[in-house]
């Protein structure tokens, strides 16, 4: 990131992108220890795009969709991809952790239709079929209104239920249902939640603090910049990204 420090102008970020590397001067590029330099760089090569082309796109309103795949899927997706073993789906992703909960003293398949799960706007997830989830992202079109509009709120409290649906089947995952731990691994284990409004972000983390109580901890909201000269912001968003890679998403 030091490489951007002092950028005030689309001109002199161009300038850095391509006079400076990602990667050490004398160094082999090693996954583990460069992805999410090489990520960062494409981030920031995607945001001069956007500043550079002549519509303004930052500054103008678009639909849900516009965001997740011009803003989001390279600052959240695109983060997650060296995760071993794990993927995110989007498109309205039933959640599979709620649905085993709401389908739990369903006996015969002749006596009621099987219920699914919350739809998600994504999901982060194990790849096997029988696969566990450990985080969830909702999505709205504008941030107007801030964490007190009606969407907010209500994309808030179903994303909740279902992180305490994915936490408990996690747990279930790491020890016996009468709540054994092993090698205490369950009070480790976090899940997280990710509300998006425009070009608005605000993180949620769940964790469980014993029996069935959950802590619910919601981040402060943070941003993309409009313009250049915000790019501070755009570096703050970014290491929060990272440091919730490392901190909830880790597979047991």
């Amino acid at each position: 990131m030091k490489r951007f420090f002092g950028v005030k102008t689309p001109d002199l970020l161009r300038e850095v992108l391509n006079k400076t590397d990602y990667v050490p001067e004398g160094k082999t590029y090693d996954p583990k220890i460069h992805y999410n330099a090489q990520w960062a760089d494409v981030v920031f090569r995607r945001f001069l795009m956007l500043l550079e082309a002549p519509g303004e796109p930052l500054r103008t309103a678009h639909l849900e969709d516009w965001y997740s795949g011009y803003i989001w899927s390279s600052i959240l997706d695109d983060c997650l991809l060296n995760l071993p073993q794990m993927t995110v789906e989007r498109k309205e992703s039933p959640c599979r952790a709620s649905s085993i909960r709401k389908n739990r003293n369903r006996q015969s398949s002749k006596s009621s239709r099987m219920k699914i799960g919350a739809r998600l706007d994504a999901i982060i997830r194990t790849v096997e079929d029988d696969y566990y989830e450990y985080g969830g992202m909702e999505a709205a079109k504008t941030f107007v209104g801030g964490e007190r509009s009606t969407k907010w709120l209500g994309d808030g409290f179903k994303l909740c239920r279902a992180l305490r649906d994915m936490l408990m089947r996690l747990h279930v995952l790491l020890g016996d249902e009468e709540g054994e731990e092993i090698k205490g691994e369950r009070k480790k284990i976090q899940v997280v939640g990710v509300a998006t409004g425009g070009l608005a972000l605000q993180w949620v983390r769940m964790g469980n603090v014993g029996g069935y109580v959950c802590c619910l901890q919601r981040e402060r909201v943070m941003g993309v910049p409009k313009s250049v000269g915000g790019l501070h912001e755009l570096m703050k968003l970014l290491m929060s990204v990272a440091q919730m890679k490392v901190r909830s998403l880790v597979a047991p």
